[in-house]
């Protein structure tokens, strides 16, 4: 079965089985608010919009918009014509654009009117059309007639990194039917999120990457639940978002929850728990963030290639430290310290290559405990080797959080003729941070072979696509001096 037709015939079946009326809200933006039958109304006339310009399936279709219903609406309509939806980051320049969607053979880019306005005519040898159009594309046959296309490419996603060295991993419809049915549920199984049609759900993160797009929109939306979008992301604006709407779950990335954290105010008081992925999230971030949300902030574990593997979830008791168990459908192991991953969440493998197949070695390292459950101890390319000591850097970005003052921090290593590698830490710091101080409290709660020597301060740190610390590039500015590192202690 088409996956987009799935997750709609679900959302109705909710419906149905609650008793909602079709007017039940699924999207809402600052602008806009769609219920569940203009949604699906919306989407069917996308799809013979996208019909009509000769998108046939199988061609690639490219997204580049900033979150809103009709982002949404249009992944849904691309997948149920039986074409493969190409999201690409609004961050990206006109030049970085133009480069993606060659990369993949664009058939056609939908963009929204503020790109339309910022890149149109440097797009001009792209075939680019508006995201919607409603007088173009009067809805006067709310059917949706989806294309079966269980053996396609549902998807084409850009791994984190820069644009110029990601990697195009390919989702097939069949992986992202099966995993989207064990994070939502189906009538034989309930859904590890355990999210029904009474929810709220927050969907801030970039609808451009796996985690936006699967977490926060596709499966509560197949359980029926109603979807506030806040693109743009601010720590301010999406609280008191999450406050008038009642939000009851929410995800995102260490790095938002650091700044939920230091937002003023009290709890709103619905919310169930949170989901944190993407990178490791430090004691100190998960307690101020619990603290500041009033609801448990829990941990997940995936990649692009393989989303969302384990789930730290209710109702199973909470593991701090975790990453959780293995989702339905998906298989776990350890190899020599690296974890390895098979099953429905997995890629079809990568664009220009041959088909994947077996066990996907994920170049992270971790160890699973007597119940199952998955720590996780860094990345193979980024531990560092000091003196001959293995140092991980979540393992010292943990407690290098927890010094007063600490907003953010990336661990890395810096080249030194004799260690081999020093460990630096690159911090992001409010007004309270004393660095004299620091080595003294590292030294109490650090070995000396773990324990940074030098300290570097920046304003941000710099991400990739999905919202990744990107620690190589920090490595390679530490390198070229582009950025200046200062001795703990002398």
């Amino acid at each position: 079965m088409n996956v987009a037709a799935w997750i709609l015939d679900a959302a109705r079946r909710h419906a149905q089985c609650c008793r909602f009326e079709t007017q039940r809200v699924a999207l809402v933006s600052a602008d806009e608010a769609l219920d569940y039958a203009q949604l699906e109304a919306r989407v069917a006339a996308m799809v013979k919009g996208l019909s009509a310009r000769g998108v046939q399936p199988g061609d690639r279709v490219g997204l580049l918009a900033d979150g809103s219903p009709d982002v949404v609406a249009a992944w849904l309509a691309v997948v149920a014509r039986g074409a493969t939806v190409v999201p690409l980051s609004t961050r990206a320049t006109a030049a970085e654009v133009a480069r993606d969607a060659e990369r993949v053979a664009l058939r056609l880019l939908l963009v929204d009117q503020a790109h339309v306005a910022e890149h149109g005519a440097e797009l001009e040898s792209l075939r680019l059309d508006r995201l919607f159009d409603p007088q173009a594309e009067p809805v006067d046959d709310p059917e949706l007639q989806a294309v079966p296309a269980p053996d396609g490419v549902a998807m084409l996603l850009f791994t984190s990194g820069t644009t110029r060295d990601a990697r195009i991993v390919r989702i097939g419809h069949r992986a992202l039917l099966r995993h989207t049915q064990a994070l939502a549920g189906t009538p034989e199984r309930p859904g590890v999120l355990g999210l029904g049609p009474d929810d709220v759900v927050l969907a801030t993160l970039p609808l451009a990457h796996s985690f936006g797009i699967r977490m926060t929109a596709l499966a509560p939306l197949a359980v029926g639940a109603r979807v506030e979008i806040e693109p743009d992301f601010d720590a301010s604006r999406s609280i008191d978002r999450c406050r008038r709407a009642g939000v009851t779950w929410m995800a995102g990335v260490p790095t938002m929850f650091a700044r939920w954290a230091e937002v003023e105010g009290r709890p709103w008081g619905t919310l169930k728990w949170a989901l944190s992925a993407g990178a490791p999230l430090t004691e100190d971030v998960r307690l101020r963030a619990e603290r500041r949300l009033g609801a448990p902030v829990r941990q997940g574990y995936g990649l692009t290639e393989a989303t969302f593997c384990t789930l730290d979830a209710p109702p199973a008791p909470p593991a701090p430290g975790t990453v959780g168990r293995p989702v339905p459908g998906v298989e776990l192991r350890v190899e020599a310290g690296e974890v390895l991953v098979r099953g429905d969440n997995l890629m079809d493998g990568y664009e220009g290559e041959p088909p994947f197949e077996g066990w996907l070695r994920t170049g992270d390292l971790g160890h699973v405990d007597s119940e199952g459950r998955l720590t996780l101890v860094g990345r193979a390319k980024d531990l560092i080797l000091r003196g001959g000591h293995n140092v991980h850097p979540a393992e010292v970005e943990d407690v290098v959080a927890s010094y007063p003052g600490v907003r953010e921090v990336a661990v890395v290593g810096r080249p030194d003729a004799v260690l081999g590698e020093e460990v630096v830490a690159v911090v992001v710091a409010d007004a309270t941070f004393d660095r004299s101080g620091l080595d003294a409290f590292l030294r109490a709660r650090l070995s000396g072979s773990k324990r940074p020597r030098e300290c570097v301060e920046v304003e941000a740190l710099p991400v990739g696509r999905s919202q990744k610390v990107l620690r190589r590039m920090l490595r390679e500015q530490l390198i070229r001096g582009a950025l200046v590192a200062t001795r703990l202690h002398r």
